[in-house]
């Protein structure tokens, strides 16, 4: 994130500005939304039972 960017003002005040910080954000960002993936489908019921549904292959 370059000092005088979009985000540096707002983000920037939280990560910092300058190299390596647009990548540091990139990897906060993609790890909120994977939580948020594992939170949503842990909560969904029919996967905890996927096994009783699911026939064996042979």
């Amino acid at each position: 994130m370059a000092a005088d960017g979009l985000l540096a003002g707002s983000v920037g005040q939280i990560l910092g500005v300058g190299p390596g910080r647009g990548i540091g954000l990139l990897f906060i960002t993609m790890e909120i939304i994977a939580i948020l993936v594992t939170v949503s489908i842990y909560r969904y019921p029919r996967l905890w039972f996927i096994e009783r549904e699911l026939p064996d292959v042979i």
